[in-house]
């Protein structure tokens, strides 16, 4: 795994190398961990890699990697899945296999690239960005994997194009882009998750972020976008597996989701170093630990699990509903397994309003959400312990334990499968001690009134955060920026299978998380891996028939049959069951209230973005609010989201 940078001159004018290099080295080591840095330029073109040794063979990777004759210069940061495709490959097109058995991941996709040009993409599997310079034909080529799991920035600043895994490198060396007030206005206008609403688009005016399975291509002509995956277009060689051939029954798509799950799991586990999973009692992170476990028991070897619980004691608010406090769950999903070796973490008693900025300078974006502190401390420790692979089930609600009855029936409905749709409720309400004809009615009520979103507009929209000033919308493009992100129409209500495919191949969702998972890695010298979000599960979310994600009425049906011999019933067995992250960190900011509040008032007061806010309502609720309240605690995740960005954008 690695880290790269590089800028070109599509002009042919030469930059100062050295100093170049030395300033995107710079850049790196202020906040993350790399074990090995080298550099190499041709022509007008400087490339750099820093290299963290997550693999055997990554010990040996040799990047940037220069091709004098025919005048290339190539970068990675990526970890093959599948090596021994790529070496059979290779060997057909006349490469000795035995010679590449040991080779680097980054020398066999620059070898891959050279037979097959653009078109490489198709066989590469795992997760990687990377870059190539055609000095001859002036032209540079980006690549992202069809996830995009490994963030890369560029930017075009006249005639120079830069790219790197990490923005701080492109402010050091071109020190004065702007901020994107778009973002910003993004960023306080949509839903709590969306950071940002046009995919590509940062926090930096005119800096980008690749979209996934992208082929970007940079010439004196002009730039070439294309995009070579998406929901339609997932026939390509790299995914043709034999997952969902020849299935017909919901046992034999059953089997098929148990053996690829299996796969991308342990794929996923590729490392020379100890693997960590960040373990909940929820069905994805306890599905990935149990099929980790037992593969890596097979190997002698052990499975280091994490779990994040609450600062205050909040077992007793646990419900058949709602789980709060996850220990006992996970206690007893580890005893079942003797590779689990666990660890149980517990939060600060800081504020987490104010400790939050100091996470997101290191990911280099302002977050929505509030569980990346654990997985900060939650990597720590597994990196302690000797893990070069952190694992995660972040996508699985999407993919792998995706299955809620109410969008299954829905599309039922919509089929004209009424009687399909009766059995499913009743189905359902009978395991969950419901009257079913009451549950079948309302639910059927819900359904028929059930009108999708359509484009939001400007008149008489009425923001989730009220502390937001109307003024935000001047000079705003409202309709074109805010429907940009079509998963949002997608998830309002009732999920139709046309909405799910729009959903599961949300750049933005891909983007987002790409960004964690990288920044997180690199800051502790560790590979953050979700094998949920594999691009091989997406093909079969995609071609799996819907009804089967909640089989004869039971949700998230492949995980939770799936695994119902493997998991403690106290986990399968409760259909309603959701966890809470950071549980407690409303009664953390309202016991840390009266040493908050000034921290608060500078930052919001004193900002060149408080422009966008209403500060006088801002300022009567920092001074006067009831944290005691329950109103007046809901609209804290509002004064913690605007003060990460008012922070983040601090001048």
């Amino acid at each position: 795994m690695s880290a790269i940078w590089g800028i070109v001159s599509l002009s042919g004018s030469e930059a100062n190398a050295g100093r170049f290099h030395e300033v995107c080295k710079t850049s790196y080591k202020a906040k993350y961990r790399i074990d090995r840095y080298a550099q190499a330029d041709l022509g007008s073109a400087h490339f750099g890699c820093g290299i963290q040794h997550i693999t055997a063979e990554s010990v040996n990777e040799r990047l940037p990697v220069v091709d004098a004759e025919k005048g290339i210069l190539f970068t990675a940061d990526a970890v093959l899945d599948n090596r021994r495709d790529i070496i059979a490959l290779l060997s057909k097109k006349g490469e000795d296999a035995a010679l590449l058995a040991d080779a680097p991941d980054g020398l066999l996709i620059f070898k891959t690239f050279l037979y097959y040009g653009t078109s490489c993409v198709k066989y590469l599997r795992g997760l990687f960005s990377f870059a190539v310079w055609h000095e001859r034909e002036k032209k540079l080529l980006l690549f992202s994997d069809p996830v995009s799991s490994r963030c890369l920035y560029y930017t075009k600043q006249g005639d120079s194009i830069m790219f790197s895994t990490v923005i701080a490198s492109i402010e050091a060396v071109f020190s004065d882009i702007p901020f994107n007030e778009n973002y910003i206005k993004d960023f306080l206008l949509s839903d709590r998750a969306t950071v940002c609403c046009v995919p590509g688009e940062t926090l930096r005016d005119g800096v980008f972020l690749l979209t996934p399975a992208t082929v970007m291509t940079f010439s004196e002509s002009g730039v070439e976008t294309e995009t070579y995956m998406s929901s339609e277009t997932l026939d390509i060689p790299a995914l043709d597996q034999v997952y969902i051939k020849n299935l017909s029954s919901p046992e034999d798509y059953l089997n098929s989701f148990m053996h690829l799950y299996e796969d991308c799991i342990k794929d996923a586990m590729c490392t020379s170093g100890n693997v960590g999973l960040a373990m909940s009692s929820g069905l994805d992170s306890s599905s990935i630990g149990t099929v980790a476990a037992k593969q890596l028991e097979e190997c002698g070897k052990k499975l280091f699990t994490y779990t994040f619980l609450p600062c205050r004691d909040m077992s007793g608010k646990n419900t058949e509903t709602r789980v709060f406090d996850e220990a006992e769950a996970v206690k007893e999903i580890t005893a079942m397994y003797p590779a689990m070796c666990p660890s149980f973490l517990r939060e600060s008693d800081e504020d987490p309003i104010l400790t939050q900025p100091a996470y997101e300078a290191v990911l280099e974006m302002p977050y929505k959400i509030m569980s990346y502190k654990n997985h900060f401390d939650m990597c720590k420790a597994a990196v302690d312990a000797g893990c070069k692979v952190f694992l995660n089930g972040g996508l699985g609600n999407l993919t792998v334990s995706f299955g809620s009855l109410e969008h299954i029936v829905y599309q039922l409905m919509v089929d004209g499968d009424t009687d399909s749709a009766a059995r499913y409720v009743a189905n359902y309400a009978r395991h969950e001690g419901l009257d079913a004809g009451r549950f079948y009615a309302s639910l059927m009520y819900d359904i028929h009134s059930f009108k999708k979103p359509g484009p939001v507009t400007a008149t008489g929209f009425i923001p989730d955060n009220r502390f937001v000033s109307p003024s935000v919308l001047e000079n705003y493009r409202f309709e074109e920026r805010m429907n940009a992100d079509s998963r949002k129409q997608a998830v309002s209500g009732f999920m139709s299978h046309k909405d799910y495919l729009t959903a599961l191949f949300s750049p933005l969702l891909f983007m987002q998380t790409g960004v964690f998972e990288t920044k997180l890695g690199l800051y502790h010298n560790v590979i953050v891996r979700d094998p949920t979000k594999d691009a091989r599960m997406l093909k079969f979310c995609v071609k799996v028939p819907y009804h089967l994600f909640c089989n004869e009425g039971e949700p998230r049906w492949f995980i939770r049959h799936g695994f119902r011999d493997l998991l403690p019933k106290s986990v399968t067995a409760h259909w309603r069951a959701q966890s809470y992250l950071n549980a407690d960190w409303t009664e953390l900011t309202a016991e840390n209230w009266e040493n908050t509040k000034p921290v608060l008032k500078k930052v919001f007061l004193n900002h060149t973005m408080n422009k966008y806010l209403n500060i006088p309502l801002i300022s009567s609720y920092i001074e006067n609010a009831d944290l005691g309240n329950s109103d007046a605690r809901s609209l804290l995740s509002h004064i913690r989201t605007m003060y990460g960005i008012l922070k983040f954008t601090e001048v």
